[in-house]
């Protein structure tokens, strides 16, 4: 469990996102399929946040680890770290 926390606080950390939601499993595939291809896991981010990022909704607030995220953000941190594991860290 702890190098499950690890992995998604490593994933998590770059993502911030001010209105709108992130579709979760578009974000993971894009950002697996980006990092399988050799880009660091900072482009692939970016590249996945274009791919996976709509502007309308609002995702809810959560607790995670202490801090206040958007519920999206999360679920998109996981689906990472389910997706392709050894890649997101």
């Amino acid at each position: 469990m702890n190098k499950f926390i690890f992995a998604l606080g490593f994933v998590f950390s770059p993502i911030a996102v001010n209105a709108g939601q992130v579709l979760p499993n578009l974000y993971a595939s894009k950002f697996c399929e980006m990092r399988a291809a050799g880009l660091s896991k900072e482009d692939a981010t970016t590249v996945a946040m274009q791919e996976a990022y709509i502007s309308s909704g609002h995702a809810a607030k959560v607790t995670w680890n202490g801090k206040l995220i958007d519920s999206d953000v999360l679920q998109a941190s996981i689906a990472v770290v389910k997706k392709c594991p050894d890649l997101a860290k």
